[in-house]
C-alpha cells in the first residue's frame, strides 16, 4: 500500500489554520476565507497546522509569523489576509488578488 503523496504548500492557493484554535476568531476567519474561494470554485489547500508539522514549518518560514490564518498564493504569503481578501472580492478584484496585483497603482 503506498502513501498519500504529500500536499504541495508553493502551488496554488493554501489556507494555514489550526481545527483546534482557542480563538473563535481563528475558526470564523478561516471559515470566511475558505468560503469565499469556494464561492469562486478557487481550488484551495487548508493545511492544519495543528497536525502538520512540515505546513507549519513552511509557514512560518515563508512569513515570519505564527498568527492564523494565513493565506499563501503560489508559495507566498498574502500579508493582508481575510480584510485584504474581502476588500478584494467586495470590489470584484478577487483575480488581480491572487496574483498580487490588486490595489496597484499604473
Amino acid at each position: 500500500m503506498s502513501e498519500a503523496p504529500q500536499p504541495s504548500y508553493s502551488d496554488g492557493v493554501v489556507v494555514f489554520s489550526s481545527q483546534v484554535a482557542g480563538s473563535v476568531k481563528v475558526r470564523k476567519d478561516t471559515t470566511r476565507i475558505c468560503d469565499i474561494f469556494s464561492g469562486h470554485k478557487i481550488p484551495h489547500l487548508l493545511v492544519d497546522v495543528s497536525i502538520d508539522e512540515e505546513g507549519k514549518a513552511f509557514m512560518r518560514e515563508g512569513s515570519g509569523r505564527n498568527t492564523l490564518p494565513q493565506i499563501f498564493v503560489g508559495g507566498m504569503p498574502r500579508a493582508g489576509g481575510l480584510e485584504e481578501l474581502e476588500e478584494a472580492n467586495d470590489a470584484g478584484e478577487l483575480a488581480a488578488w491572487l496574483v498580487g496585483t490588486w490595489g496597484q497603482t499604473a
